[in-house]
């Protein structure tokens, strides 16, 4: 049995604060259970397997891609290999993004790997960090100065210390982490004085990294030591070099002063002597056998082992993380609307008489079941859905979302705007709220409705346009087209149901999609201006009178319409008249055939089709005003209009 094995492990207490006469104790790296047994054997009393094993042993440019399970598996190969010594494991980067982290791999470090305390790369903000691990029974060494892990945050390597302040500043810090429970400190790249600050102002054992002679324990990475890494750092010149082909050695080093001796060169080139309380004796071949017994435990797909640690470290980082990521909260909001929404959308079934053929070629009329979506309006009763959800309805169900069934007659209907209300018997209903106008686009939105008879489901998406006109007739009537639309999934149900915005408020009805027959198609809406025009008079009179310009447009777009608005003067788009009724609002404001209306109220329009969309949200006497362009004179005018009444459009069901 080796010396160390039979030595006991040495306790906290071993590494108190050294008096002025004597030697600091010596640290080194480990990584392997064969590299720590030998030194170990050399009596070194502390090895640290440090976040440097991401450099030396991985081939990484920086310490922050050390996984943290290579990082405890190997600290438990330490801690097999050197039973007798005081292991100290450092914390990597990943691992160390929270508290609660920081915390559970520290566990990890100390109940999977056998360390006997954990090193915390650290400022002052993550004090408290100490007193939750010392609270659980972890002892932790902060890791002060020059913090690698934290170096392009930094902007590069500095030295730590350089002023009054700063050396304040560290030996505050260093105070307040020995009170939250820290066992020892560890100082890296700092000056001799920020060293002396810190052991003036603490009672704690101070290992220093380059730190200056007078710490109480001297850190160096093994692999620097040896003269391994091609560039060495200048607190620790190498005792040998591996160019053994060269001759080239470097000088020995006084671990009792952290400095390099004046002797130079190895007497003997196939043996290093490093004298450290003790003599190690590492031959090459040994080191060797270390490097290649390491490669062989870790196995020939090592480098697969590695990038599957660092994403598992990654994931698990990410599932441990803050609940609240901004993606949950969506989520959550999208919840708690559906939530706000789904008790005032209704499912309708109509019984109506269809027509159909028979296989002989016989026709006649049948019963058939429609159904469709709809939304409550008010407490009264009153349910708004789409006016082609009940035509021709003989009897109708409305479906609450509490499963509450209730039949419902119709109060108003209107094939125009394809607008209808009912009215139910009973209380208990809790209105949608309303928005007071359609959301611009891109606006996000949600679809509530009965898709395929998929009762009180929802979909999302946005307001893809405004504006828009599909050429829909309502039986023989024409429609007032001015739809939103959107793209969330529209199937067969949907009709009637309300197009909510983020808050929740209607903004607006579905009611069809265009080319459903040529492919997914486009959601159409109506608009919430809309409704609110239409709604009340179907309430208060069963119907409702629509607004009238008087004028005629022609039955389809020119082909040439850019060459003919450039032929006549213009360069945007308009809406040619074709003729203007006589003795009606349009001839009375001055407007005639030939002339171009290019906005209404500010709204461009198009065409003949977006002219009579935006009217459909006016009321009859109400004044527009009206842009034109006659291309007679080239002038461009502003007319008020005051509309008229286009009675016989709607009739009482």
């Amino acid at each position: 049995m080796s010396t160390a094995e039979q030595a006991p492990r040495p306790s906290l207490r071993s590494f108190r604060r050294r008096q002025p006469d004597e030697a600091p104790f010596a640290c080194l790296t480990a990584y392997d259970a064969l590299t720590a047994g030998h030194l170990a054997a050399a009596g070194i009393p502390l090895l640290l397997v440090g976040d440097s094993l991401a450099q030396v042993a991985l081939g990484y440019p920086d310490t922050t891609h050390v996984p943290l399970d290579i990082m405890v598996a190997l600290t438990a190969a330490v801690r097999r290999g050197a039973p007798g010594v005081f292991v100290m494991a450092d914390l990597p980067f990943l691992a160390a993004l929270t508290e609660e982290d920081a915390l559970r791999a520290a566990a990890r470090f100390v109940t999977e790997g056998g360390a006997d305390a954990v090193k915390i790369e650290m400022d002052a903000s993550r004090t408290g960090w100490i007193k939750t691990m010392a609270d659980a029974g972890i002892a932790t060494v902060p890791h002060l100065g020059c913090r690698p892990q934290h170096v392009k945050r930094a902007g590069g390597y500095r030295v730590a210390g350089k002023t009054a302040a700063d050396r304040q500043l560290l030996a505050e810090t260093a105070k307040n982490m020995e009170d939250a429970g820290a066992v020892m400190l560890l100082l890296e790249a700092a000056t001799p004085e920020a060293a002396q600050a810190i052991r003036e102002n603490t009672t704690l054992p101070l290992i220093g990294c380059g730190a200056g002679p007078d710490c109480d324990g001297q850190i160096v990475v093994t692999a620097d030591l040896l003269g391994l890494t091609p560039k060495q750092p200048s607190f620790a010149p190498p005792h040998g070099r591996w160019g053994f082909a060269t001759g080239d050695h470097g000088p020995n080093l006084d671990s009792n002063r952290g400095r390099p001796t004046g002797g130079r060169g190895v007497p003997d080139q196939r043996r290093w002597t490093l004298t450290v309380r003790g003599t190690l004796r590492v031959r090459p071949a040994y080191l060797t056998l270390g490097i290649t017994g390491l490669v062989l435990w870790l196995g020939p797909d090592f480098a697969a082992k590695v990038e599957y640690a660092r994403t598992k470290a990654r994931v698990e980082a990410l599932r441990d993380g803050p609940a609240d990521t901004p993606l949950k909260m969506a989520s959550d909001a999208g919840v708690l609307l559906t939530q706000q929404v789904s008790p005032s959308v209704v499912h309708i079934t109509s019984i109506v008489e269809a027509p159909f053929v028979d296989g002989r070629g016989r026709t006649g009329m049948r019963e058939e079941i429609s159904n469709g979506s709809g939304w409550v309006w008010d407490e009264d009763g009153h349910i708004v859905t789409n006016e082609h959800v009940i035509r021709g309805a003989k009897s109708i169900e409305v479906q609450l979302e509490t499963g509450d069934i209730r039949r419902a007659t119709v109060q108003g209907a209107d094939p125009a705007t394809d607008i209808a209300v009912l009215a139910l018997n009973g209380s208990r209903l809790l209105p949608a709220e309303r928005a007071a106008e359609a959301p611009p686009a891109g606006t996000t939105i949600f679809a509530f409705g009965s898709p395929l008879e998929l009762k009180f489901s929802v979909s999302s998406g946005i307001v893809s346009g405004l504006g828009r006109t599909a050429g829909i007739r309502s039986g023989s009537t024409p429609m007032f087209e001015d739809f939103l639309q959107i793209d969330a999934p529209i199937n067969p149900g949907n009709s009637g149901g309300p197009v909510t915005d983020t808050l929740g408020r209607v903004v607006g009805m579905s009611t069809a999609v265009a080319d459903q027959d040529t492919g997914p198609g486009v959601g159409l809406a109506i608009p919430i201006e809309l409704i609110d025009r239409v709604v009340p008079d179907l309430i208060a009179y069963g119907r409702t009178a629509h607004a009238m310009l008087g004028v005629q447009f022609p039955r389809q777009v020119r082909a040439d319409q850019a060459a003919f608005l450039e032929q006549v003067g213009l360069d945007r788009p308009a809406a040619p008249l074709q003729s203007v009724i006589p003795g009606g609002p349009a001839d009375r404001a001055g407007i005639r055939a030939g002339d171009l209306i290019l906005s209404i109220d500010g709204r461009v329009t198009q065409n003949g089709s977006e002219v009579k969309g935006r009217l459909g949200s006016a009321k009859p006497g109400e004044t527009i005003t009206v842009e034109i362009f006659r291309p007679r004179t080239q002038e461009t005018l502003l007319v008020e209009v005051v509309l008229g009444d286009a009675r016989g459009l709607t009739i009482r069901r």
